[in-house]
């Protein structure tokens, strides 16, 4: 049976948004992507799901600087956004995230630090449900 399948991409042009789009054909075509509420300043975003929830791991913010690394959740496909939870409130560049769920329903991920190294974190995901 197909799946549905959900992306969540980076912004482009002067609308600072996140974009969502959606699959019914396990990746075969997708929708339009369509912009979120969740701000962006034209920086990567990564995407999980865990449990029932379509996870979005973004910079929060519209200003030029690429911090605070958040971690907003969605239980209606994308549609709608939890409130954001900091995962990095570094004033430096936080950006290129990577993230994915074990087995075990841990949340891992990477992103670049300061354009010089490479972060890992790990979490479960009572971490953005607080």
């Amino acid at each position: 049976s197909e799946k549905e399948l959900a992306t969540m991409l980076r912004p482009v042009g002067d609308d600072r948004h996140c974009l969502r789009s959606i699959s019914g054909d396990d990746g075969r075509s997708w929708t339009r992507a369509i912009p979120t509420n969740l701000p962006n300043p034209l920086s990567g975003v990564s995407a999980f799901q865990s449990g029932n929830h379509l996870c979005c791991v973004y910079n929060h913010t519209t200003e030029h600087q690429r911090h605070p690394l958040s971690i907003a959740s969605s239980t209606d496909r994308g549609m709608s956004w939890s409130a954001p939870v900091h995962i990095d409130e570094t004033e430096m560049e936080l950006s290129y995230p990577a993230f994915l769920v074990d087995p075990e329903n841990i949340v891992h991920g990477v992103y670049t630090f300061g354009r010089s190294r490479i972060r890992y974190v790990s979490f479960d995901q009572d971490f953005w449900r607080k």
